[in-house]
């Protein structure tokens, strides 16, 4: 049997049955494999046995595959890793409050159907061809220094990501602020009137009545 392992950093917070089960539905694509898993300090390691007639040198098909689920891994968990990375590495100066709602908006934008579409498909499909030639020359990857050194440009997209998520997060509480304020002197003025009124007509203007 050919031995391959991936070790998973705590930090992806991947469920562990799911990612087993992900490798062990390979053998429904006809390429039989048993999966076991080790913690060792901040990372758990799985440990992959191939038959020998699926080894890397011989079959092209079994590398594919497992590239395949090790781009999933990577788009579907460790993109909130890396997100949550960046918002800590360039916008440390906000508040854990801010940082949770600047992170939620990214989530939101990359989740948006537009994204799912472009996005995720094509970066899924780039990161298994990175993995796919990493795998030719290596029987162990990690996940964490394969995204740290393998994967920059997606990173980096990922960064773009996280700064229209800012943009989008200091606008929103600039209106927050504004109509604060608003509501603030509203309060400090004494009402002149019991019955306002507002009536929008069919052009868009507004229309201010009194009770009669």
């Amino acid at each position: 049997m050919q031995l391959f392992s991936i070790a998973v950093s705590n930090k992806l917070n991947i469920d562990e049955e799911n990612l087993i089960s992900a490798f062990k539905n390979l053998s429904n694509k006809g390429v039989k494999v048993i999966v076991s898993s080790n913690i060792c300090r901040s990372s758990t390691y799985y440990e992959l046995k191939l038959e020998e007639k699926f080894a890397f040198g011989k079959d092209n098909k079994a590398r594919d595959l497992i590239a395949e689920a090790i781009s999933d891994i990577i788009v579907n968990y460790a993109v909130n890793w890396i997100v949550s990375k960046l918002i800590g590495k360039y916008y440390y100066y906000f508040s854990q409050q801010e940082k949770d709602d600047i992170r939620k908006i990214a989530y939101s934008i990359l989740e948006s159907e537009d994204n799912i579409e472009t996005f995720k498909k094509v970066k899924r499909k780039e990161i298994a061809k990175e993995v796919f030639d990493f795998l030719e020359e290596n029987r162990h990857i990690d996940i964490e220094g394969f995204v740290n050194f393998r994967l920059k440009s997606f990173v980096g997209e990922l960064s773009e990501v996280v700064d229209k998520a800012v943009d989008e997060f200091l606008m929103q509480k600039e209106y927050n602020e504004f109509v604060g304020l608003l509501k603030y002197f509203v309060e400090l003025q004494d009402s002149k009137l019991e019955v306002l009124n507002v009536v929008v007509d069919k052009g868009g203007k507004f229309h201010l009545y009194n009770e009669s």
